[in-house]
């Protein structure tokens, strides 16, 4: 099946080299400064040293400083999830002889892409106005605009050196869960998400039909997608002294620990239910459920729940709507 693209700029989206490229500007020129002062794209200019010393800078860092930054607070979880339902592009501006540190990096913090291109600006603008309904995320305003001009959408992550850029395509965003939420609602992105949901909805069926309610009637089953996406599925199981009772929900992600994932591993829970007439119900999760699922979700991007809404569809939502102001901390 065909699948979405979104395009991911590189530098200071993915990965945080303003900060990298501002230590080595101090250790060579001796100009300290913090990022609110790098008001414009260019160091040399917006910093206000002679414009022959930037080719060095940007050398030493795409030969090899590039492997000690970290990345963009919050990226590696939003693109994993991302790449669940659609395909992550890399378009970066570096130049071909990063290719070998670039590729290292993006291995070593795991994250997922189909493809890594090496591409000039105008290449890239022409790569993703090309692309129907895809996104970029970029930093560069000079970019976002142009792509934006051509009447296409574009999210530009907001930073001190991109300010001065606006257009009504243009879409600025803040940090990496704004943007993650953005998409996940966007066009084409939304649509792929739910036809996603759609096929966890069908196990959790299947789970259905394993249920043990010989006291309620209810039967429940649920499956769970981890962020790498391997899916668990669960049922509910009763007992004649009813606290052992254990819902669908858990059981997915019972078993899902059980198997070595950590809180924040979880992506995606559809729940599927019949009552006791034996009619399909749109069964949402018990309050000791919401109360298990927040121990495990991931602060930033919550679980999202999928359940049957009365019309034969699917209803989205995510854990915070279900449990607002949660029970987080002793």
């Amino acid at each position: 099946m065909k699948r979405n693209k979104i395009f991911l700029d590189l530098d200071n989206v993915i990965c945080d080299s303003d900060k990298v490229v501002r230590g080595l500007i101090t250790k060579h020129l001796n100009i300290s400064a913090k990022k609110q002062d790098v008001v414009e794209f260019d160091y040399w200019r917006a910093l206000d040293y002679p414009k022959r010393h930037e080719k060095d800078i940007w050398k030493e860092f795409h030969s090899k400083t590039c492997l000690i930054a970290k990345p963009v607070r919050y990226s590696i979880d939003a693109i994993r999830r991302l790449a669940l339902f659609a395909d992550v592009h890399i378009l970066t501006a570096r130049p071909r002889s990063a290719t070998s540190p670039t590729k290292k990096w993006l291995t070593k913090h795991k994250i997922p892409c189909v493809s890594l291109r090496f591409s000039t600006e105008s290449q890239k603008i022409s790569v993703v106005s090309s692309s129907n309904q895809a996104l970029l995320v970029e930093d560069r305003g000079e970019t976002a605009e142009e792509i934006a001009r051509a009447g296409k959408k574009v999210v530009l992550f907001d930073n001190p050196w991109n300010k001065a850029f606006g257009h009504k395509n243009i879409i600025r965003l803040k940090n990496w869960p704004s943007i993650y939420y953005y998409v996940c609602g966007f066009q084409g992105y939304a649509k792929a998400l739910m036809q996603l949901h759609q096929r966890l909805f069908e196990k959790a069926k299947l789970a259905m039909r394993n249920s043990y309610s010989p006291y309620s009637h209810y039967k429940v089953g649920a499956a769970l997608m981890t962020t790498d996406g391997r899916v668990f599925s669960g049922c509910n199981i009763e007992n004649v002294a009813f606290s052992p009772t254990i819902c669908a929900e858990r059981t997915a992600i019972f078993k899902a620990i059980s198997e070595g994932y950590k809180k924040g591993d979880l992506f995606a829970l559809s729940i599927a239910a019949r009552n006791s007439a034996g009619l399909v119900d749109d069964a949402n999760p018990c309050g000791v459920c919401r109360q298990v699922m927040q121990e495990f979700s991931s602060p930033h991007y919550p679980l999202q729940i999928s359940v049957r809404d009365n019309k034969d569809g699917l209803k989205l939502r995510y854990l915070d709507m279900y449990l607002p102001l949660s029970f987080r901390k002793l």
